[in-house]
């Protein structure tokens, strides 16, 4: 039995998923939505797609690539309101975006 992914994320980077995973949904058309500032997040989309982070939903088709199937982890450090936006690749799909916090066990 070997250990979970989000176990050996916690062991070796100190984050946990606060379990408030949102959906973004994607089409031709940007779709996006607020994440907090100093924050890190887990996201993973079931197509391609093309994310940014940015004050306004603004993902474009020179944004960050991101592979379907593909865990990627977004850390946000400013001190504006931003948006976490995406936008298709080729295929209409969903974005689940998760935000991760220290775990108790790093926090002193």
């Amino acid at each position: 039995m070997g250990m979970t992914y989000e176990r050996s994320l916690e062991l070796i980077h100190g984050f946990t998923n606060e379990d408030d995973t949102q959906l973004i949904h994607f089409t031709g058309t940007v779709s996006g939505l607020a994440v907090d500032a100093n924050g890190m997040y887990r996201i993973i989309a079931d197509q391609s797609c093309l994310y940014d982070v940015s004050t306004t939903e603004s993902a474009t088709a020179s944004g960050c690539y991101l592979p379907a199937d593909t865990v990627e982890y977004v850390g946000i450090n400013d001190t504006d309101g931003l948006v976490l936006s995406a936008v298709q690749k080729s295929t209409p799909g969903t974005l689940w975006l998760s935000k991760m916090t220290a775990s108790k066990r790093f926090v002193k």
